[in-house]
């Protein structure tokens, strides 16, 4: 496993960095009480073989470049790394923003997105925009916090029509020209006098902008497809 340095360190989340070469996590660290003494984010540059391509372990160690402890920070979630590692973008579970930290340094620079973030942020890998879960559905931001827009909505509740789509989960193609998401719809039907409920699971694709959104599953997706990747 190539982050198995360092028994007393306990992973809660892990992605790789667009390009690849890092990979970014969330870790804690407890005493013999079970109590933190360590919790913050960490970098990990991966090694590879150069004949086959295929990694093979860890650069060194991981460094920590934001203490959560420190910051008051709370989130599990996996954060969200600019692809040249100058800035991280972090789901704040007090606010529902996106507070993005300076990687040299730790320090917060900016917070967007407020009362916005239910969670999943992903920058895109050229570096303009992050995506994330909303409350309203999936919504693709710049990264200084201008131009929200909803790419992708949720629906909970609707009484009238009886249908409720939820969606999440969101991550950026490679080219940051699209974006794939968890497509959850339930619907509940009268049968006999009785509501029968179905769900349909999805996975869709769609552009940066919202247009062209595609069922890649036909509506036989996975249930809970989280983590998800996208490779070239």
């Amino acid at each position: 496993a190539l982050l198995a340095f360092d028994p007393d360190l306990d992973i809660a989340s892990a992605e790789w960095v667009p390009g690849d070469a890092y990979i970014a996590f969330v870790g804690r660290t407890l005493d013999a009480d079970d109590s933190v003494i360590e919790f913050g984010l960490y970098l990990a540059e991966v090694a590879y073989d150069q004949t086959t391509g295929a990694p093979t372990g860890l650069v060194g160690g991981p460094l920590q470049v934001v203490d959560y402890l420190a910051a008051g920070e709370t989130s599990d979630e996996i954060p969200a790394v600019s692809p040249d590692l100058t800035e991280v973008a972090i789901d704040n579970d007090a606010n529902h923003s996106l507070r993005i930290y300076s990687v040299d340094t730790g320090t917060l620079l900016r917070e967007i997105a407020v009362d916005d973030v239910k969670g999943s942020p992903h920058w895109s890998p050229d570096g303009t925009a992050i995506v994330y879960e909303a409350w309203d559905g999936i919504v693709v931001i710049d990264s200084d916090g201008g131009n929200r827009t909803v790419i992708a909505e949720s629906f909970n509740n609707n009484i009238k029509t009886k249908v409720q789509i939820n969606v999440g989960y969101p991550r950026w193609s490679p080219d940051s020209s699209q974006i794939v998401y968890k497509h959850n719809e339930s619907r509940e039907q009268k049968v006999r006098g009785q509501y029968v409920k179905t769900l349909v699971v999805g996975l869709h694709i769609v552009n940066r902008d919202g247009s062209s959104d595609t069922d890649l599953t036909n509506g036989e997706g996975p249930l809970n497809p989280a983590p998800m990747g996208w490779r070239d």
